[in-house]
């Protein structure tokens, strides 16, 4: 019995010994590991932000597209009944005037969209991500706002244009 408990004795110290001995060493290997692992899940999330950026400014890119192409649309249709009034006989100056402010103010909310989405593109290699990702908001807003305008300045066209039917209308009545 007292062999044993030696030998006992002595199993349990080498495995103290061992412990005692590896455990610096895992220690030290741990945050290697840690850091090189830490690193994988920032590119990874690097390369999340990066892919929903792209595919927002995707889907913003065909809104504002498909918005623009349908007020090119209706100043196109506008000015095709703008030529057939003129025909009739009726003043269309001021709904060219209007439609041509209408055509500048779209080209400048492609300008303001170009710059909003060039922003929204920066934000992943950016340190302030917060910061620039505010101020493209801002800009996307302005590129809205500019698209919004022409629209307004398009319906304006619209009643002057309808003013000008109903003018001619009533001068061919009398």
């Amino acid at each position: 019995m007292r062999i044993t408990a030696n030998r006992l004795v002595r199993g349990l110290f080498v495995g103290v010994l061992a412990i005692a001995m590896l455990a610096p060493t895992v220690a030290l290997a741990a945050p290697a590991g840690n850091s090189t692992r830490a690193a994988a899940v920032a590119d990874a999330q690097v390369q999340q932000l990066e892919q929903r950026v792209i595919n927002a400014l995707r889907n913003r890119a065909n809104r504002f597209e498909n918005y623009a192409a349908m007020l090119e649309r209706h100043q196109e249709r506008l000015l095709a009944l703008c030529v057939k009034v003129e025909a009739a006989g009726g003043d269309c100056a001021e709904v060219r005037e209007q439609l041509r402010l209408s055509v500048e103010t779209m080209e400048q909310a492609r300008v303001q969209e170009q710059l909003a989405a060039g922003m929204f593109g920066d934000i992943p290699d950016a340190g302030d991500k917060r910061g620039v990702f505010s101020r493209a908001r801002v800009q996307a807003r302005a590129s809205v706002q500019m698209l919004q305008r022409s629209r307004n300045e398009l319906q304006t066209a619209t009643r002057a244009l309808f003013q000008v039917v109903k003018d001619l209308r009533a001068e061919t009545s009398e």
